[in-house]
């Protein structure tokens, strides 16, 4: 082969690697890696922003020194361009939730960033960007029609609040009564979990009853699948409540 022929496909071989671009879900892969660096070094300023975290040790801060919030939100923002500039053409349903979820969980770290530093952002705001919703705006009438139902509805007659309040304790379960009904609420969810989901064979969690926390429950996630189930018993309990917090907290929640 002549040598000119030779000097030219190997220039179109050095053309055509060159302008290859990287597989975007390996791309997307590494940004979900910095994201994940990224509220770990957010944990060092805000101890709220990470609850717990079991992976690699690799990913965690190498010391504590805490980072800047500028030097922060500039990685935020990085990442956010870098999501923005992604060719997600060819995503599957499955690839284009999580790429949507990344991007939220990065516009509201930033904006928590932002929040704690002291910028003021007005409750919409903070309502759009922290939980991507949007705050509904009703008229005072929207209200008062719900409230001339409710008048209807609940027994006796006077101030409607006093009246909610009164028929509400018809259904608030006794302390002596509360490991029961938890006990018995959390096994049927984890019995129709089951039905639909496969849970690890070896999964398991302790239940405790507490007091004097700013919440109404709390998983804490210990490892190897072992949870940590705490009800903060200050707040009064109600029956129709029960399978709506072990479903967040237990099953097929956390």
């Amino acid at each position: 082969m002549p040598i000119k022929y030779t000097s030219i496909i190997l220039l179109i071989i050095l053309l055509t690697s060159c302008s290859k671009k990287e597989d975007p879900k390996i791309t997307m892969d590494n940004i979900a890696k910095s994201y994940v660096e990224f509220s770990l070094k957010a944990g060092l300023v805000d101890p709220d922003f990470v609850d717990a975290y079991y992976g690699p040790e690799n990913l965690k801060p190498s010391d504590s020194n805490k980072p800047s919030f500028q030097y922060l939100q500039t990685i935020a923002d990085s990442l956010l361009t870098q999501l923005a500039e992604l060719d997600t053409t060819g995503f599957d349903d499955l690839w284009k939730l999580r790429y949507n979820y990344l991007t939220k969980q990065l516009i509201a770290g930033k904006t928590r960033l932002d929040i704690i530093s002291g910028e003021k952002i007005s409750f919409n705001d903070q309502a759009k960007l922290l939980f991507d919703t949007e705050v509904p705006h009703n008229s005072a009438e929207y209200f008062d029609s719900l409230f001339t139902d409710l008048d209807k509805e609940i027994p006796g007659k006077g101030d409607i609040t006093e009246r909610f309040i009164a028929f509400q304790k018809h259904f608030l379960i006794p302390q002596n009564k509360l490991d029961t009904v938890y006990k018995s609420a959390i096994a049927e969810c984890r019995k129709r979990t089951l039905e639909r989901v496969s849970l690890p064979p070896n999964e398991s969690f302790d239940m405790e009853y507490v007091s004097n926390q700013p919440w109404g429950a709390y998983n804490w996630y210990k490892g190897n699948y072992h949870s940590l189930i705490q009800i903060n018993t200050d707040l009064p309990k109600y029956i129709d409540g029960v399978l709506g917090l072990l479903a967040h907290e237990g099953y097929p929640g956390h």
